[in-house]
């Protein structure tokens, strides 16, 4: 499942970051109005995305191939995790990687002050930075006690 969903996430964001967007239904179909990401600032990040997708996919086959977690599994996932919530942090903290005809576009619709919305998006976007990296820390103690559980198991 998280392999899927890694590949999809990585290959849409890299290759169409534009379907992220506002779309309307006209005639033709539908029309983007706006994106959510300014596809220039987005494209800096791109080669650590990449890297980072390529490493989950290493530790999934990892995981894979060692059947169970181990010591050195759960420090690689720790140190992955550690600095996927860096780059998490970095992103979504950075304004200038929201588009602000996407967010012109979002406090038209729900009758809102530009400023005041990108306000509240950019404290929205700090409180899901600190989520995920609670959901991280204990994805990595989580980790630790797995492999000291199968150390256990091989010590009795």
């Amino acid at each position: 499942g998280s392999v899927f969903f890694t590949l999809l996430f990585t290959s849409i964001i890299c290759f169409k970051p534009q379907l992220f967007g506002i779309y309307t239904r006209g005639g033709n179909g539908y029309n983007l109005i706006a994106t959510v990401f300014e596809v220039e600032r987005l494209s800096r990040y791109i080669p650590f995305i990449i890297l980072f997708a390529a490493i989950s996919l290493l530790l999934a086959v990892w995981k894979l191939l060692s059947n169970k977690w181990n010591y050195s599994l759960a420090a690689a996932n720790a140190i992955y995790n550690t600095l996927s919530c860096i780059l998490l942090f970095v992103m979504l903290t950075d304004s200038a990687l929201f588009n602000v005809e996407w967010i012109a576009y979002m406090a038209d619709i729900f009758n809102f002050p530009s400023e005041l919305l990108a306000k509240q998006w950019n404290g929205g976007m700090l409180v899901g930075a600190v989520f995920i990296t609670i959901l991280n820390i204990f994805d990595s103690v989580s980790a630790f006690y797995k492999s000291r559980k199968t150390i256990r198991t091989y010590k009795a």
